[in-house]
Formats: structure tokens, C-alpha cells, sequence
């Protein structure tokens, strides 16, 4: 298992709460300050994970809409 920030307080809180809800889950996972997915410092590109927002680049939209 990961020794994550977001591992921790997920499984802190789970332990003293008995379950938590997704949102809570969500928020820790994607937000929380150490560690979680987008509050790392580069998240896409090369270094980090892949984007498919037809946002990037008009093309890409383009493509998206062509199909």
C-alpha cells in the first residue's frame, strides 16, 4: 500500500468514521495538500498523466466532433 497523504487521511478518517462518503473521498484523493492527484506540480504532459480535454488544442475537438 501506497504511504500517501491522501492514503492516510482516507483511511484515518474511514478508521474513526467507519466509512466515508465518495465525495469526501474524492476531495481527499484529487485536493489534498500532500500528495493529492492536483496539487502535484505537473499532473500533465510529458512527466505526468495524459489530457483529453477537447479544450488542448482546436484539433483535438475537431476530432472528437468528427466522430
Amino acid at each position: 500500500m501506497s504511504d500517501s497523504g491522501p492514503e492516510k487521511e482516507i483511511r484515518r478518517r474511514i478508521a474513526r468514521d467507519g466509512r466515508i462518503t465518495f465525495e469526501a473521498f474524492m476531495r481527499l484523493a484529487l485536493y489534498h495538500s500532500d500528495g493529492g492527484y492536483y496539487s502535484t506540480p505537473a499532473p500533465f504532459g510529458e512527466s505526468g498523466d495524459y489530457y483529453t480535454g477537447p479544450a488542448v488544442h482546436p484539433a483535438f475537438g475537431a476530432c472528437i466532433a468528427n466522430q
